[in-house]
């Protein structure tokens, strides 16, 4: 018996039926009994655009299965609902023919075959060109709507705020903790020296993990919390399938957009104290550099990952007692949260911090010892191509010798 598979699509953009994909599945479904095939396994897409295969998880786990012996074939509705862009079209045709699979449109009740190669072609490009003049109208409107200080669209990310309807109204008890971070950020705290404040306290985040400093930050510099909203910072580029960031030109504050968790004295003293801490410092020997800034500018920064929390070493200097500087690699993950083992909690006197999530256990590595470590690894990876070197260095010094004209065209050429 002839094995089939169906695959079934929806995007929320387009399809407005409540009912629009289980109507879609079993009449997908209805078409394998028609045809008295034997269906092996369901692909079902549910709110995914088809003008792109990123994230169709279903989608392409079924362009992988084409080169299996699961089924023979590919039961959809139309064309457009397997995908619309003319060049993942192709790529799929390209795989089904070459793996002797069919492709079965039940609306039309035909099989797709390399004559249809054409108008299938046609049909791609006219449904991509759909879905462009749609992703236009759709920008453009929105755009519309938030120069004319519309509707306030808030993500379900957003800390502080829940949506009512159509109203936006405070947490409560988040609320509690962003006047917490601005608090702490005005008394001249860093966020990471938030984080664990906040770890220690209790307060996390919706996951219920510590937050991190990302978070934190982009929380205090958010203009939302003292009330004013920033909408049209961003638009979708079809062509390049993913949101692009607007010039600040083009961006509309809209003031009283939601109700304030902080005041905009607090707001803006947190915000001095943040730029105060990452201003830039000049020097005529290193340049502009932002203070308290961990830039990663050696050979080997961000290429040591720690095998117990893989996470990046980081590189530190301290000075001794008796004033020698000592430089050691040092997991991230520890330098935030330290010793993960509860007997080696990390305590910091300073500000009286002590990790209660997350910490790394990992070893500190000396930099002498791992220069010593990687010189003694490239002697045993390049010890048989020292011939190699040679020829390479005698090529250069013949070049270097050789300044005849004859010999500079005859390198220009190349």
């Amino acid at each position: 018996m002839t094995k089939a598979v169906i695959y079934c699509r929806v995007s929320t953009n387009e399809e407005i039926q409540i009912n629009a994909l289980s109507s879609q599945i079993e009449e997908a479904k209805l078409a394998v009994l028609n045809n008295n095939w034997h269906i092996v396994d369901e692909y079902i897409d549910e709110g995914k655009t088809g003008t792109t295969i990123k994230k169709r998880n279903e989608y392409n786990r079924l362009f992988n299965d084409i080169e299996t012996d699961k089924f023979d074939v590919i039961v959809i509705k139309s064309q457009d609902r397997l995908m619309r862009s003319t060049k993942d079209w192709y790529l799929f045709v390209d795989r089904i023919v070459k793996n002797n699979k069919k492709l079965f449109f039940y609306i039309e009740n035909k099989f797709y075959t390399p004559d249809d190669a054409l108008i299938t072609g046609i049909k791609a490009i006219l449904a991509e060109d759909y879905s462009r003049e749609l992703s236009k109208k759709i920008n453009n409107a929105h755009s519309h709507r938030q120069k004319n200080k519309g509707t306030v669209l808030l993500t379900s990310n957003t800390w502080g705020y829940n949506k009512e309807g159509k109203n936006i109204v405070i947490n409560k008890n988040e609320a509690v903790v962003v006047r917490m971070m601005y608090e702490l950020c005005s008394q001249g705290y860093g966020t990471r020296s938030i984080a664990k404040m906040l770890a220690n306290m209790g307060m996390f985040s919706r996951s219920g993990k510590p937050f991190s400093e990302g978070t934190i930050r982009k929380i205090i510099r958010n203009p939302l919390f003292k009330g004013i909203a920033v909408m049209n910072k961003i638009h979708y580029d079809f062509n390049r399938k993913k949101n692009i960031h607007n010039d600040i030109s083009e961006w509309v504050f809209k003031e009283n957009a939601v109700p304030p968790i902080v005041s905009p004295d607090i707001w803006k003293m947190a915000n001095c104290v943040m730029d105060e801490r990452t201003k830039k410092n000049h020097s005529d020997k290193h340049g502009d550099t932002v203070k308290g800034l961990k830039k990663g500018n050696t050979v080997l920064s961000s290429k040591i990952i720690c095998g117990y929390c893989g996470c990046k070493y980081w590189r530190r200097r301290y000075r001794r007692s008796g004033g020698d500087i000592v430089i050691v690699w040092s997991c991230s993950e520890y330098v935030r949260n330290g010793r993960k083992t509860p007997s080696n909690i990390y305590s910091k006197p300073k500000n009286k911090i002590v990790s209660v999530s997350g910490g790394c256990d990992n070893i500190h590595i000396k930099e002498s010892e791992l220069n010593s470590v990687l010189l003694k690894i490239s002697y045993k990876f390049y010890k048989n191509k020292y011939n190699v070197f040679q020829q390479a260095i005698k090529i250069v010094d013949e070049v270097i010798s050789d300044k005849s004209e004859h010999r500079i065209l005859e390198l220009k050429n190349c």
